[in-house]
């Protein structure tokens, strides 16, 4: 199974419920992956997850989907001056320990 398969596994498990838990496929971990409801009429929504390498070789996740939503984009969050922000990115890198 790919980081990929593993990442849409743990979407579809937030698109049914707040809180899911926890997945594993060998030296990665999905953590915590969950979803606020979003309400009538949003045109988009948000699922948070934290993604971690136990192993000892870096990994990237370059994809997601899920059954809730027509297209999945990622984002990675990052505080710049005391604001948080968002911004699409083509893959993330997972490094060992990390």
């Amino acid at each position: 199974m790919s980081i990929s398969k593993l990442l849409s596994l743990a979407l579809a498990l937030v698109a049914g419920a707040a809180l899911a838990q926890d997945n594993k496929l060998k030296d990665l971990t999905i953590d915590h992956p969950y979803a606020r409801a979003t309400p009538p009429g949003a045109k988009s929504g948000a699922a948070y997850l934290t993604v971690g390498n136990k192993g000892a070789t870096a990994d990237k996740l370059v994809d997601a989907s899920t059954p809730a939503a027509k297209f999945v984009e990622i984002h990675e969050m990052r505080m710049d001056g005391g604001m948080m922000s968002m911004r699409a990115v083509p893959g993330v890198d997972i490094k060992p320990g990390a």
